[in-house]
């Protein structure tokens, strides 16, 4: 997700950035965390496989098998969503941790999702040694970590309600029922010529994987345009990110995503008076 806005401040503020879950990835509790995490993932595999055996013995053939291939399909698709909130949830309370050693000008990514990051504000090598016990310096930050305007983009809410992801979506919903009458008929044919399950299992498959590349692939190619906008708004002085997933008691921002959503569409309006250049 991301959002765009800004401040100018009368005195530039210092922002240094942490990589926090990259810091944390060695730490004993880390560790604890994804060993649940791979013991859950096997288990929900084990699972996956079971109800696979099953949908085969309850549909061999036919459209019913057709319907079960797409439950077991979104039957997997939950479990990575599963195993993704086990991770969030045993890696908080790590975070949060991390949050209370933190000085001030010091922020985590995972809070403040900076785009194109500068190298020489990254303190993430200062904090894996806090972590480990160290107490080492912490170096101040150089003049091109100082900022005085900040912009926020919510890609999310600028994609979503852009004509052109609109557009971008019924494409794909047409792709997607085209591809289905397609994939019927292959595996009618499939089944004339005496081909297994195996095989039937396997054309289904193939045909998923290539509508979610499609997807993926589509919606890589939105984002990246709007990314191309924003890299107008760059600028000495001015820090561009995604919305804090949590406060920031420095953080205000002049939304942009408005105006980025129009851009999308081919609508050139003003950018906010906030956002002007400094």
């Amino acid at each position: 997700m991301i959002a765009v806005a800004f401040l100018l401040l009368s005195a530039p503020v210092p922002v240094l950035w942490v990589d926090a879950q990259a810091a944390i990835l060695d730490l004993p509790e880390t560790q604890k965390v994804a060993q649940r995490v791979e013991a859950e993932r096997r288990r929900l595999q084990a699972n996956l496989q079971t109800q696979e055996a099953a949908y085969e013995k309850e549909a061999p053939v036919g459209p019913a098998r057709e319907q079960a291939l797409s439950r077991l399909e979104a039957d997997r698709v939950k479990a990575e969503q599963d195993l993704l909130a086990l991770e969030q949830a045993g890696l908080g309370p790590i975070l949060e941790k991390v949050q209370a050693t933190l000085p001030k000008e010091l922020v985590r990514l995972d809070v403040l999702p900076i785009l194109d990051v500068d190298p020489s504000c990254d303190r993430t090598a200062w904090l894996k040694r806090r972590l480990e016990g160290g107490r080492p310096p912490l170096s101040a930050a150089p003049k091109n970590c100082h900022y005085s305007q900040f912009l926020e983009i919510d890609f999310e809410a600028a994609l979503r309600g852009s004509q052109l992801a609109q557009r971008t979506t019924k494409a794909l919903d047409l792709e997607r029922d085209r591809r289905q009458a397609t994939l019927a008929e292959e595996q009618r044919r499939l089944r004339l010529a005496g081909k297994g399950e195996a095989v039937l299992k396997e054309v289904y498959q193939a045909e998923q994987a290539a509508l979610r590349r499609k997807e993926t692939e589509a919606e890589a190619a939105l984002e990246e345009k709007l990314l191309t906008l924003l890299a107008g708004l760059r600028r000495p002085g001015t820090l561009i990110a995604e919305k804090p997933t949590a406060p920031i008691s420095w953080w205000k921002a002049c939304d942009v995503t408005a105006w980025a959503r129009a851009q999308l569409d081919g609508e050139n309006i003003p950018l906010p008076a906030c956002a002007a250049a400094p």
